[in-house]
């Protein structure tokens, strides 16, 4: 009895292990494909090299080095070689992309031949105003257009870009609230509507202009002045008694609005 128990322990063991082991085997396929965060905070870097499609999910079989992708951990000279002599542009709208890039790598990639490069750097929420500047003269209107729209792009630059031959450079500077206000006036008057309508909206539109906008003949313009933040109170109570609901529901909406005007119109139109 010993000795059968013995062997059923031998083989429910055996039959464990290989189990494990097979368990084992399946987690370890399934395992996704290695990435760059990953592979970047390794302490040392891996022996094999990776395909650029398996670490950025394109369709490039170029070979790298992954960590060197990782310019957070690696030195500037590695990563931005790679980075710079890659012969897929995917590559280099990540690091144009990456507000951590290093502002040397974002000015070479700032005169990259490829304008969907060019317009992700001027796309970085990190990138220097005087690149910025650089880029405003872009002859792609891709480029310009997220010139337009950046907060760090110099008053100076989106005054010249208000004359922008694209209208969609016009309509990214006139909703950018670093506009100058004297520009964002003028705009106010623009012969497109929707330039008019959203420098209106901005918030730089300065408040003696939306309270005459507050009286324009046009229902839109007036709704995009009463939901302006920067729409003084007296232009507000005005609008209160606006013949379209939708016109005064802004007004009322607007914390720019006395508070005790607001609870007297909510009371009104409970």
């Amino acid at each position: 009895m010993k000795r059968q128990l013995a062997a059923r322990g031998r083989h429910s063991d055996s039959r464990q292990g290989v189990g494990s082991n097979q368990y084992a085997h399946r987690r370890r396929s399934r395992q996704p494909p290695p990435t760059a965060v990953s592979l970047a905070s390794q302490s040392a870097p891996p022996a094999a090299e990776y395909r650029c499609g398996q670490i950025y999910g394109t369709t490039c079989d170029h070979k790298i080095s992954a960590p060197r992708w990782g310019h957070r951990t690696a030195e500037y000279s590695q990563w931005a070689g790679i980075c710079l002599a890659h012969p897929d542009p995917t590559g280099k709208q990540y690091a144009a992309q990456d507000p951590t890039c290093p502002e040397l790598l974002l000015r070479q990639l700032s005169v990259d031949r490829s304008p969907d490069v060019r317009r992700d750097v001027a796309r970085n929420e990190a990138c220097p105003p005087e690149i910025l500047e650089q880029l405003s003269a872009d002859e792609q209107p891709l480029v310009r257009r997220p010139v337009a729209a950046h907060l760090s792009c110099p008053p100076s630059v989106l005054e010249r870009l208000s004359a922008d031959p694209d209208i969609d450079v016009v309509g990214y500077m006139a909703g950018n609230p670093s506009t100058p206000p004297t520009v964002v006036r003028s705009l106010t008057e623009h012969s497109q509507g929707w330039v008019r309508e959203t420098a209106i909206s901005n918030p730089s539109c300065p408040p003696d202009t939306l309270e005459q906008l507050a009286q324009s003949g046009t229902e839109v313009e007036r709704h995009k002045a009463a939901s302006n933040p920067a729409c003084p109170p007296s232009a507000l109570e005005q609008l209160l008694s606006d013949g379209s609901i939708w016109v005064a529901d802004a007004a009322a909406a607007n914390l720019n609005l006395p508070a005790s005007t607001r609870a007297m119109w909510q009371l009104a139109h409970s």
